[in-house]
C-alpha cells in the first residue's frame, strides 16, 4: 500500500515527528485498507488542497486507486480537517 500512497499527486507520507507537530485545520487523512483476507492497514498521509471539499477528492481519489487497481476489499478515510471521527 505505501508505495501505492507515494505515487499519487499531491499525498506523502508523514513521519513520527511530522505527524507529532500536525495542528486542527490541516490537510491530515488516515487511509484504512481492508484486503480481501481480512488483514487492514491504516496510514496518516498528507493531501494537497486548500479547501475540504479538495482534501475529501484526494482522499477518495486514493481509495478508488487502491479498489481498482490493487483489489483491495474496502478503503475508507477520515480527514483531520473536520476533526477525526466526524
Amino acid at each position: 500500500m505505501l508505495k501505492n500512497i507515494l505515487h499519487l499527486r499531491g499525498v506523502s507520507i508523514l513521519n513520527k515527528k511530522e505527524q507529532e507537530s500536525i495542528r486542527a485545520g490541516s490537510n491530515i487523512c488516515r487511509i484504512t485498507i481492508i484486503y480481501q483476507d481480512g488483514g487492514r492497514d491504516s496510514v496518516n498521509v498528507f493531501i494537497s488542497g486548500s479547501t475540504g471539499e479538495e482534501i475529501s477528492q484526494g482522499a477518495n481519489n486514493f481509495c478508488l486507486s487502491e479498489i481498482y487497481n490493487e483489489g483491495v476489499s474496502r478503503c475508507f478515510y477520515d480527514c483531520e480537517y473536520d476533526g477525526f471521527g466526524q
